[in-house]
């Protein structure tokens, strides 16, 4: 058996400053995903100030191969509207 890490699309969001972006990024993600974000918003030099990056907590899938795991994952993410990024190979449980 192994545990897949299954990471999501992140999303921008536009404030006045970082505090006020984390409260419309976890609303805007638990209301629309029902799903919950990373410790911490991103902001990336090249990003227009105000807009911060808001990143989904990963996805830990219990398989017994990576095909099972991806379906798994597959299903998560349709029923959340979320798109996968990438799944790593997993690691040994």
């Amino acid at each position: 058996m192994k545990e897949y890490t299954v990471d999501f699309e992140s999303f921008e969001v536009e404030a006045k400053s970082y505090d006020e972006a984390w409260v419309i990024a976890k609303q805007q993600a638990w209301e629309d995903h029902g799903m919950k974000l990373d410790d911490n918003l991103l902001q990336d030099d090249d990003q227009k100030p105000n807009y911060w990056t808001a990143v989904f907590n990963s996805l830990y899938v219990e398989a017994r191969n990576e095909d099972v795991a991806w379906k798994k994952a597959e299903k998560f993410a349709r029923q959340h509207e979320l798109d996968i990024i990438e799944m790593d190979e997993g690691y040994d449980i």
